[in-house]
């Protein structure tokens, strides 16, 4: 298993509006082969502060970003 670890940072004021278009992107993330989870994190004491936790089978399968949908 190969876990893959992206901070993330959202301007002020638009949390809500990434929390959103991530509930949207997850579902293409778990659809790409090797996905097994994912787990978005928000900052407790830092606004706008975000950590992706995704894993994956292999290292093989660390490609999410490639997928024509994604993007």
């Amino acid at each position: 298993m190969i876990t893959e670890i992206a901070a993330l940072h959202v301007k002020a004021g638009q949390g809500a509006e990434f929390e959103r278009a991530f509930a949207e992107a997850a579902t293409i993330i778990a659809a790409q082969p090797g996905y097994m989870a994912h787990s978005l994190h928000k900052h407790s004491e830092s606004a706008g502060n975000y950590l992706l936790q995704v894993e994956w089978e292999s290292i093989g399968h660390l490609k999410p970003t490639e997928s024509q949908r994604f993007q």
